[in-house]
């Protein structure tokens, strides 16, 4: 087998596994051998994917990360062929990276926003104080399911 398309869940086992599977091994040999792999653009986007994402669920380490990236982009120099329109793993790491610090600024805001919301529609009805559903209409204490949403708008 002299040239072969290298599938992204094959190459992350290199970096994310100890001990690596044996066919992670086999091609990662084989590779280094002299066989190259084809690889599509949007492989290097997946690589940086799965290593940020490894990284947020502590597996690897920000350094192990940064290693991994240099380990890539010597091995990719190497042994793989890559569509002529490729971002790098580094360029995708750093926006992944980006987007990662981008979700957790844009969850903390949904959560505070979710907290003073239910904060400030909470009512009164009898004795008991209950949170405002706007998908319901409250009639004597009975609540009753308003089904298309007409309400939440």
């Amino acid at each position: 087998m002299n040239g072969f398309v290298l599938d992204a869940s094959v190459a992350l086992r290199w970096f994310l596994d100890h001990p690596m599977p044996p066919f992670a091994n086999w091609v990662k040999q084989h590779l280094l051998k002299g066989a190259r792999a084809v690889v599509p653009a949007l492989w290097h986007l997946e690589m940086s994917n799965g290593l940020v994402v490894a990284q947020r669920r502590a597996i690897l380490t920000a350094a192990d990360v940064d290693q991994a990236v240099i380990d890539l982009e010597q091995f990719v120099a190497q042994a793989v062929d890559t569509e002529s329109s490729v971002v790098s793993a580094r360029q995708s790491l750093g926006t992944a990276r980006a987007l990662v610090r981008l979700r957790c600024k844009w969850n903390q805001a949904a959560i505070r926003l979710r907290q003073a919301r239910s904060q400030a529609t909470r009512f009164k009805i009898g004795k008991s104080a209950r949170p405002l559903c706007p998908s319901r209409i409250f009639e004597r204490g009975k609540a009753y399911e308003e089904p298309w949403g007409f309400l939440s708008r």
